[in-house]
């Protein structure tokens, strides 16, 4: 299958990432084998702590022997060769219907954050397409996000690597995360931001510590809305074209062969064929008893109780518990997008 240009987008990510740390990809495959052996046994929806993209960084100087800027620069490049070494093995390239995109930007999450959801992503690292998005005056055209194991021992974490066009070295790729032992997005945000002003405040003027939180609150509604994208592809069943590849804790061995490219994996086509015809007024289908016609919509991402466990007479459940529903098609009907690969 012929790649488009935005498909391309994270191979050049990794150019840059090649022509900045020559075999690096090496060495963080010989980190992953140590995993479990000399190294800690992380996670398995983790592919590889920041740590180990860190030392490979930094050439395995030690952390004592560096001051805080060095530090600092190490964590960020290392956290970047992480991301993109999660997303070579396996490749996916996420793209979305541009009209269940649309509805799904429209709906950013509000309340609750549903962190379990987040350990279903169906790859280690997807790259999802983004359409039609700025940061500050760059395009911002993608986004990796992945899951952070702390060897530190501190909470697991929600980082996302954002391809703003333009970037010619690892240093302009932005970054953002969020802890994820809050319960909204708001108090994640918030937690993340009072962590980097604890570890920064010996080293930096009040006014750049101020500057700093200023930067992360934000950030805090674009999050917002690159979450929704990110947790429909972690839903129960998001409308795919073909079967999804195996999730990440399926993958037995260490180290992976990476594909010889990536492949695409279309998004929402049946539910945004759905929305077209709906928005031409040429489909509706039979609603209540009343006869009242639905057109085909999206009911909106929400957050759902259900009881769970066993039943007994007169009881519903064993337990109450708060779900997030991802957006469905309602009277969708038969509008089925036909899809023919294309070779």
């Amino acid at each position: 299958m012929k790649l488009e240009p935005r498909h391309e987008r994270p191979l050049r990510l990794i150019e840059i990432a090649t022509r900045e740390v020559p075999e690096c990809w090496e060495s963080l495959d010989l980190m992953r084998e140590r995993r479990g052996k000399d190294l800690p046994e992380w996670p398995s929806w983790c592919y590889l702590p920041i740590a180990a993209g860190m030392a490979v960084a930094t050439s395995g100087v030690a952390m004592e022997e560096m001051d805080f800027r060095a530090r600092m620069a190490g964590a960020q490049f290392g956290s970047k060769l992480v991301a993109l070494a999660a997303w070579r093995v396996t490749q996916g390239i996420w793209d979305y219907d541009p009209d269940l995109y649309r509805e799904l930007w429209e709906t950013p999450i509000e309340g609750r954050l549903p962190v379990d959801l987040l350990y279903r992503l169906p790859e280690w690292a997807p790259y999802i397409c983004l359409r039609d998005l700025c940061l500050g005056d760059q395009q911002l055209l993608g986004v990796i996000p992945w899951l952070e194991w702390d060897a530190n021992g501190g909470p697991p974490e929600l980082r996302l690597l954002l391809d703003v066009e333009g970037s010619t070295s690892l240093g302009q790729v932005p970054g953002l995360s969020l802890h994820l032992d809050a319960d909204t997005v708001d108090e994640c945000m918030q937690r993340m931001a009072d962590l980097a002003i604890r570890n920064a405040a010996p080293n930096f003027p009040l006014q750049m510590l101020g500057a700093l939180r200023a930067t992360a609150s934000s950030q805090t509604e674009l999050v917002r809305h690159l979450l929704s994208l990110v947790l429909y592809l972690c839903s129960q069943e998001p409308d795919l074209t073909r079967r999804p590849p195996p999730a990440p804790s399926s993958y037995r061995k260490p180290v992976l062969r990476p594909p010889r490219q990536p492949t695409v994996w279309p998004v929402g086509l049946r539910i945004g064929a759905a929305l077209r015809t709906a928005a031409q007024g040429e489909h509706s289908e039979p609603g209540d008893p009343t006869g009242r016609a639905v057109r085909a919509h999206v009911r909106r991402a929400h957050w759902h109780c259900y009881w769970v466990g066993s039943r007994a007479e007169g009881r519903p459940g064993e337990r109450l518990e708060l779900r997030w529903v991802a957006p469905v098609a309602v009277g969708a009907g038969e509008a089925v997008a036909t899809v023919r690969e294309v070779t």
